[in-house]
């Protein structure tokens, strides 16, 4: 509950505060106010002094008017109730007209000084319009906001709070998902580098026939090739918090893999790969990714002959956390054995728009963290977060 100001209560400007306190300034105010002080603040502070003095008539001394008190009295005022204040206060007001008006201090230059301690007597007890409370206790007077105005003020920030914080918990989601990403693809690709340092060309590599290998081909085996690849051209070069082996997502307890528009599930949740989970919650799943062999496509748009081709990296930046949806939190990442190259999954698009329209679908959602990575590093305003 804060103070009224004067100009709440009596149409003036200043805190009333406790008697003793105000009788100590009393003579420098008023030798002040008498000698001609244009200052309203003077003005005010004349007011509320004689507003709070009891005798005011012994005390002072012509012709400079300077009021003494000893401090003994000052200190043992007794504090007046609001119906003793309200008297004291009207007769203090009226000996101070007469006073001005007697010894002819106040010329016309002084008459809005005048004007105003007019006003006090005629105003000073009153509650002014507006004003909602009035505490006639002691010698101050105090306002409140009523519930009305409490309960319109926090509908009002309840308001403001359901309008801009969806918004900023949104785009607080999207800079953090872009930031992770960006670090996990850069942990990936490290990795594969190093290995490249140490075990050399990859088209040399153990693992590098799988390759255009059909994938209806019985002397393939899938799990060993994915397996040789995990832990020796990649778990050495990351850091590995858990190794789960060559399994599925339903196996060790991972509720993911949603697709983004429907939030059906993905036909590769059940897909078996390698899967860690490596330092900074990011859960990996290896495996192979297939394709048609020198690109011959059948009428009905399948392979002629479908093969192995590279591998393909399926990355939860937060692990098993929710949401798990591909292009919210899960993404897909390739390396080409044989071009040595790794990156996103991108099928090649020659268009942002394209790669817009595709992050939009179920069906060719895979290339989302390609389109982060096309935009700089960030979640365009544009992009479908469902």
């Amino acid at each position: 509950m804060n103070c009224l100001r004067h100009d709440n209560i009596l149409g003036i400007g200043q805190p009333i505060n406790v008697i003793p306190h105000l009788l100590r300034d009393l003579n420098k105010n008023i030798k002040r106010f008498f000698a001609g002080a244009q200052n309203d603040k003077t003005v005010r502070n004349v007011g509320r002094l004689y507003y709070a003095d009891r005798k005011i008539n012994s005390r002072v001394s012509k012709p400079d008017l300077q009021v003494t008190m000893a401090q003994n009295d000052i200190n043992t005022f007794p504090r007046p109730t609001g119906e003793e204040l309200r008297e004291r206060g009207l007769s203090a007001y009226d000996e101070i007209l007469k006073r001005v008006q007697d010894d002819r201090v106040v010329s016309g230059a002084h008459s809005k000084e005048l004007n105003v301690l007019t006003s006090y007597r005629l105003n000073g007890f009153k509650k002014k319009a507006g004003a909602t409370h009035v505490d006639m206790s002691g010698n101050i007077r105090c306002a409140a906001f009523t519930l009305a105005e409490v309960l319109i003020t926090l509908a009002i920030i309840g308001i403001v709070a359901a309008l801009t914080i969806p918004t900023l918990i949104t785009n607080y989601q999207k800079k953090q998902t872009a930031s992770k990403l960006k670090q996990t693809y850069s942990i990936i690709s490290q990795a594969l580098t190093m290995a490249q340092a140490e075990h050399g060309d990859t088209t040399t590599w153990e693992v590098a026939g799988i390759y255009d290998t059909p994938t209806n081909d019985t002397n393939f085996n899938h799990e060993d090739a994915i397996t040789k690849f995990t832990t020796k051209y990649f778990m050495p070069y990351v850091k590995v918090a858990k190794d789960y082996g060559y399994t599925q997502y339903s196996k060790i307890g991972y509720d993911g893999d949603y697709l983004p528009a429907t939030g059906l599930i993905s036909n590769s949740r059940s897909a078996y790969g390698y899967i860690l989970l490596l330092s900074g919650n990011v859960l990996i799943r290896i495996g192979i990714g297939t394709g048609c062999l020198n690109n011959e496509i059948n009428p009905d748009g399948t392979c002629v002959t479908r093969t192995y081709k590279n591998i393909v990296f399926k990355v939860d930046i937060n692990g098993f956390d929710k949401p798990n949806v591909i292009g919210k939190d899960v993404f897909n990442m390739t390396f080409d054995l044989r071009k040595k190259v790794f990156g996103f999954h991108n099928y090649g698009i020659s268009t942002r728009q394209r790669y817009l329209d595709n992050c939009k679908s179920d069906e060719d959602a895979q290339v989302c963290g390609y389109l982060i990575f096309l935009d700089g590093w960030e979640i365009k305003d544009d992009y479908p977060w469902f």
